[in-house]
């Protein structure tokens, strides 16, 4: 209990008219400096001494003041306010505890405004983090934490926003580790992607050139056979190469006759011969043979059989 009301409990002793004369006069000093329940105490002093209708009005004045206070102070805000209005309309009082409710109702009444726009802005900042607009959050919350900072009225305010920032930072870290898993993820599927396709088309080539290789192959294989079977001489060539090979073109007693031929390397037999008449040969003479030749029906080449 404070020195002053110490002092008014000792006016008890006093006569009855000094008792109330001293305690209304130290409730009116308590409300000239604002002390609004030592001047709840004060009145309620002197109306235990006589009951007064001003002086229960100046009590019930600083009682709803002090309570008004208490719940400011507890950030009743809402609470508060009511009780403020109710000082500041009431019939008969202190005109200045008026104007103090009213300046008091006034001013939380802002701060009501200011918490509910803060409030909007917390909400708009927290759907800029659902929306992963983490820079945009932050500006939010970085100006209303400065606002509201040193202010003790909007410590709620002010306590959300540093709960949303701490929320904001982790999960700000979690979408850049995400964003580099996803790119690392992304980045290692198209090297794949790249390494495959680079093997498909290593693959693709070596059987172009494999495929090439193989109809360059038929290809010749063709042409040989074609050149072969243009080039391949007949038996009658193989006559002709022999006869031409011995200097019997114009030597028609000699003959060059196709006799078979060797499969197994691709060579006629020429039989070169002539026919011996003898006068008293009744038979008709005979064959003198020069030898067999062996002709390459591919090449044309000659040569002597040797036996």
């Amino acid at each position: 209990m404070s020195i002053s009301i110490l002092l008014i409990a000792t006016l008890l002793f006093g006569c009855s008219n000094e008792t109330f004369d001293k305690a209304v006069e130290q409730g009116k000093l308590a409300l000239a400096n604002k002390e609004y329940e030592n001047a709840s105490a004060s009145f309620e002093i002197a109306l235990k001494e006589k009951k007064d209708e001003e002086v229960q009005t100046l009590q019930k004045q600083a009682s709803k003041m002090a309570v008004a206070l208490a719940e400011k102070e507890k950030l009743d805000i809402d609470n508060a306010i009511k009780l403020f209005d109710q000082v500041a309309t009431m019939k008969d009082g202190l005109e200045t505890v008026k104007n103090e409710a009213k300046k008091e109702k006034e001013t939380l009444t802002q701060y009501k405004d200011k918490r509910e726009n803060y409030n909007k802005e917390l909400q708009t900042a927290q759907d800029l983090l659902s929306e992963k607009k983490f820079d945009e959050s932050k500006v939010i919350l970085t100006k209303i934490q400065q606002e509201t900072t040193s202010d003790k009225i909007l410590k709620e305010q002010n306590q959300k926003v540093t709960e949303q920032l701490e929320k904001l930072e982790k999960e700000k870290n979690a979408a850049v580790e995400e964003e580099k898993r996803q790119e690392k993820q992304k980045k290692a599927a198209e090297q794949k992607k790249q390494q495959q396709a680079k093997e498909q088309q290593t693959k693709e080539q070596q059987q172009a050139k494999e495929q090439q290789v193989k109809e360059q192959q038929v290809k010749e294989q063709q042409k040989q056979t074609a050149q072969s079977s243009k080039q391949k001489l007949s038996p009658k060539d193989a006559e002709n190469k022999v006869r031409a090979s011995l200097n019997l073109s114009n030597n028609s007693k000699v003959y060059c006759e196709y006799d078979g031929d060797k499969a197994e390397a691709e060579e006629y037999v020429i039989h070169v011969y002539t026919n011996v008449q003898y006068e008293d040969d009744e038979e008709g003479g005979h064959t003198v043979t020069y030898g067999w030749f062996n002709v390459n029906a591919n090449t044309g080449e000659v040569h002597k059989m040797e036996f």
